[in-house]
């Protein structure tokens, strides 16, 4: 609200927490960014695909 204006909080709460945990990635025998793109289009077979078209595009 403006400054100075009462505000009145009716509910607070926590978000739930997350069903999918963290997954720890190797990086012992290859650079950590090249690891942890590699882990990410494991898991999202059709994101480098998506990402090779919108390259081309610009």
């Amino acid at each position: 609200g403006l400054r100075g204006s009462p505000t009145i909080v009716k509910r607070v709460f926590a978000p739930p927490p997350r069903a999918e945990k963290v997954a720890m990635v190797d990086v012992s025998s290859r650079p950590p960014a090249e690891a942890l793109i590699e882990d990410i289009f494991k898991r999202q077979p059709k994101l480098e695909a998506e990402l090779a078209t919108l390259a081309r595009g610009y």
